[in-house]
């Protein structure tokens, strides 16, 4: 069972305002939260999450103190809806505070998140201001939150993503809110994929599921009444929605392509990979190519969800792949979204021959080649990142499941030269040497974008010996232990 929970406010409470109501003010453009209880606002929230964490047995992953914060439709005379302006500066406080107060609770681990936004393009407003604020505002920052209101059909505005995507760096960003009126889920995939392919976020929320008319609810239910709690009806969207968080789990790997209807995941610990397309089209033919494997199934499941509603989640059944070329062919419905789940193995972590930098997550010094030797046997330590080929590696592929870090200083691989025994110094050597294991895997660590790197032969992994943190610090094997020394990450 996975369980994610995230709580925010639309508002300070109503004596926090200057305006004295949770509604807004009556200069919606205004100023709404009194400077002197940004303090107080900050420790309200610390105080719902120690409620929930005692009383209802719920642990937040993070906490955010905004909605749409620095728009201004947070009117005094609109009753429906609790909202609060406050502008970047503001904010800024606010985070501080906030993550002082979780400091000093029982509530360390969960994250402060902002801001909350209704676009992407106000996002990168509010984010570039926070950097001109003190530097501890942008340390506070756990997680960055957005909607995705902005670029609707016909104006998607994917530029706004990107330079959101950049602006955050690599920073963890979750799209925590978005709804359309469209029943038919046309608007609905179209945006998932929008905001999978450009915004890069790991979480992706619909925003009020159940309505009581509308089309901006996946289904409509009775409210009140005699009938209340009654499905008056189920959108297409609903099946369409399904269709992508049944076949999208939670770890999966959601990888790069160029084909912007389409989405490819994958799951490395079950070696599960699902393709969903977006078809807006007549049925239609379609071949991908899955080299960046080192082996796929014979044969892959078939599924789709018509938009007019005649299909949901309709099984095709099973066909045939191209196993040996490592392609999958198949026909494609008309106006649709279709799901293809197929087994796969030996996905790499990077771009294959790419140069890259081997981060120990523990110290953030990379691994490198210790007095740029050439020789077999050369030792392999860490050193503060230099530009430099004796700093940088290149995975290259050596079996279906199993690949070479090899070096782009001498052209020789990481080594276990002593395989299954523990503490082995890691060295470089030329691959295919006899008693030399220089195969490994890549297998995803606890920690996101963090790998083990394990030996294929003798299944010792590769960690910093002794937790050291020095230039020159021994990289060596060890038994697997879900701790930071014995993780990395891959950096261009």
């Amino acid at each position: 069972e996975y369980f994610l929970a995230q709580a925010f406010s639309d508002s300070p409470m109503f004596w926090m305002t200057k305006s004295g109501s949770t509604h807004g003010s009556a200069n919606p453009a205004e100023e709404n939260l009194e400077a002197k209880h940004a303090g107080w606002h900050a420790n309200y929230l610390v105080r719902v999450a120690e409620r929930a964490r005692q009383y209802w047995n719920i642990d937040f992953d993070s906490l955010e103190p905004f909605n749409e914060p620095n728009e201004g439709w947070w009117n005094l005379a609109n009753a429906q809806q609790e909202g609060c302006h406050m502008a970047p500066r503001t904010q800024a406080t606010v985070l501080r505070e906030l993550r002082t107060r979780l400091q000093a609770s029982s509530l360390t681990g969960i994250r402060v998140a902002c801001s909350d936004e209704n676009s992407h393009r106000r996002a990168i407003d509010t984010w570039s201001a926070f950097g001109q604020e003190e530097e501890a505002t942008i340390d506070a920052v756990g997680l960055v939150c957005v909607h995705s209101y902005e670029g609707l059909n016909p104006a998607r505005d994917n530029p706004a993503r990107m330079a959101l995507r950049r602006a955050l760096g690599n920073r963890e960003l979750w799209m925590t809110e978005y709804g359309d009126n469209d029943g038919s889920g046309v608007e609905l995939a179209t945006t998932i994929l929008h905001d999978l392919h450009y915004l890069r976020c790991t979480c992706w929320c619909y925003w009020q599921p159940i309505e009581p008319f509308s089309g901006w609810g996946l289904l409509n239910v009775e409210y009140a009444g005699k009938a209340k709690g009654r499905i008056a009806w189920v959108y297409t969207k609903y099946w369409i929605f399904a269709t992508f968080t049944r076949a999208l789990r939670p770890g999966m790997f959601v990888l790069s392509s160029n084909a912007l209807d389409t989405l490819f995941a994958f799951d490395p610990w079950i070696g599960r990979l699902v393709i969903i397309i977006v078809n807006h089209g007549c049925a239609q033919n379609a071949e991908f190519d899955l080299k960046a494997f080192g082996s796929i199934a014979e044969e892959y499941r078939l599924t789709f969800t018509a938009f007019d509603g005649s299909a949901v989640l309709k099984d095709l059944g099973l066909f045939s792949t191209l196993a040996a070329s490592r392609r999958i062919s198949l026909t494609m419905p008309a106006e649709c979204v279709v799901t293809l789940i197929c087994g796969a193995s030996g996905l790499p972590p990077c771009v294959l021959g790419a140069p890259v930098y081997l981060v120990a997550v523990h110290c953030g010094k990379v691994a490198h080649l210790h007095g740029e030797e050439n020789a077999n046997g050369a030792r392999v330590t860490l050193w503060d990142r230099q530009v430099g080929e004796h700093m940088c590696w290149r995975i290259e592929r050596a079996s279906p499941c199993g690949f070479w870090i090899v070096s782009c200083h001498s052209g020789r691989a990481w080594c276990d030269a002593a395989p299954g025994v523990v503490g082995t110094g890691l060295t470089t050597w030329e691959v295919d040497t006899a008693g030399h294991s220089t195969e490994v895997t890549f297998e995803p660590a606890e920690a996101a974008g963090c790998w083990y790197i394990t030996f294929a032969q003798g299944t010792r992994s590769i960690h910093v010996l002794g937790e050291d943190t020095a230039n020159g610090a021994a990289v060596a094997t060890w038994t697997r232990q879900p701790l930071a020394h014995h993780w990395w990450r891959i950096e261009p």
